[in-house]
């Protein structure tokens, strides 16, 4: 069996920061994105050599499944360990095999997809599902050391869902009240913070800094915000404290500077 080498990828070991905490380029690796006709030959051949061997890595390790076994053969290693992954989506799960990841369907009846050889491939039976973006985030969730291969370039296909999976854990991570990395706010659209006590929270930085901003009300109030909504939550929180001190909180209705983090989804 052939098992391609990946001349332009580099081991990624799994480690913190999170996807949500990293920006979209160092979630990627900084990889350019390089056009289908101007991808180099070896590019070329992984894109049939990869697929080939993903494939018959699943059809071994669903027979090794069903025998009982933890471990199998696989690269000249006699003995390579079966890791079981996690994805959150019901109908899926997922196998780490010498650092190659495969998806299979929940009963394991189907290839779905996988990782290997620096490259991510889903079955164009399976594309537009959201497999692709789930495989990866699974690999990201993962509480071990996977040392999955990254590419050292990506295709338009390929980086667009790598961003789909970074927006994806962005926003569920905001979602859940953590923190992002503060570029990914602008980047995706999200909201540093919302509600009306937000907005009571804004006005008196605002006042604060109004000497400090030298046109009219409504423009600094323009300026304070867009200044506001490059800090994530905490940050907003911490110039809170230092800015207005515990007695102007308290006349905004806040006892103690901790009363405002359930007031900013983002604050953990």
């Amino acid at each position: 069996m052939f098992f391609p080498e990946n001349d332009g990828g580099r081991y990624r070991a799994k480690s913190r920061p999170m996807p949500h905490e990293k920006t979209l380029k160092q979630f990627t690796n900084g990889g350019p994105v390089v056009p289908h006709d101007r991808l180099p030959d070896f590019a070329k051949e992984q894109l049939v050599k990869v697929p080939k061997v993903l494939r018959q890595l699943a059809v071994e390790l669903k027979k090794a499944l069903d025998s009982g076994e933890d471990a199998m053969s696989f690269r000249g290693d006699d003995d390579a360990r079966i890791q079981t992954l996690e994805p959150e989506h019901p109908d899926l799960r997922a196998f780490v095999v010498s650092s190659w990841l495969v998806l299979l369907s929940d009963d394991l009846s189907e290839f779905i997809g996988g990782i290997g050889g620096g490259m991510t491939w889903i079955e164009e039976s399976h594309r537009g599902k959201g497999y692709g973006t789930e495989m990866l985030l699974t690999v990201e969730r993962a509480d071990r050391n996977l040392h999955i291969l990254a590419p050292g370039f990506f295709s338009e296909g390929g980086y667009a869902t790598r961003k789909a999976a970074h927006r994806q854990a962005c926003q569920e991570a905001h979602d859940a009240g953590q923190t992002l990395h503060p570029e990914n706010y602008g980047a995706y659209g999200i909201e540093v913070v919302r509600g009306v006590d937000n907005q009571r929270v804004t006005a008196a930085l605002v006042k604060h800094f109004a000497d400090l901003l030298r046109d009219d009300e409504s423009t600094r109030m323009e300026v304070a915000e867009e200044r506001f909504a490059k800090l994530n939550a905490i940050e907003i929180i911490e110039v809170a404290r230092e800015t207005l001190g515990a007695d102007a909180l308290e006349d905004l209705g806040f006892e103690d500077v901790r009363d405002l983090a359930p007031q900013f989804p983002a604050a953990g």
